[in-house]
């Protein structure tokens, strides 16, 4: 009979393919990395960039609004599938995700329904023209 010293040098010597599954075990938890990553909700933000803007709000002769018109340069964007819009009365956020995050309030409350966006590809701009709710007397 061999003791457990002999056992272990006999098995050193040989290639170690046959050792017990608790000796190996033993060695490879010590090294192990994390399952599970842990990250901070704060990382995500700061890569967004907000876009250059330009907004304008048309006026009639009577000085009510009539629309706003908002121009957004998205140099990082090639197609509009990339764009998530979302428009309210009073509101506008436009997310581009890992790229570009605009929020605005807007100067006059509009009709999101008759909101529309065009993307120009070439100028890798959107365009968005809202029109103004009539104003109550």
């Amino acid at each position: 009979e061999l003791t457990l010293d002999e056992l272990l040098h006999a098995m050193e010597a040989e290639d170690c393919s046959n050792a017990p599954v608790l000796l190996k075990e033993e060695s490879a938890t010590q090294s192990k990395v994390p399952l599970i990553e842990e990250i901070t909700s704060t990382e995500m933000p700061e890569k967004l960039s907000t876009p250059v803007y330009e907004i304008i709000t048309v006026k009639d002769a009577n000085k009510n609004p009539l629309k706003i018109e908002l121009r957004i340069e998205l140099p990082k964007v090639s197609s509009v599938s990339e764009c998530d819009l979302s428009i309210s009365k009073d509101d506008i956020i436009i997310e581009v995700p890992e790229k570009y995050k605009l929020q605005l309030e807007l100067p006059e409350l509009v009709d999101e329904e008759t909101t529309t966006a065009v993307f120009h590809k070439g100028k890798r701009v959107l365009f968005i023209s809202a029109s103004c709710q009539a104003r109550s007397l």
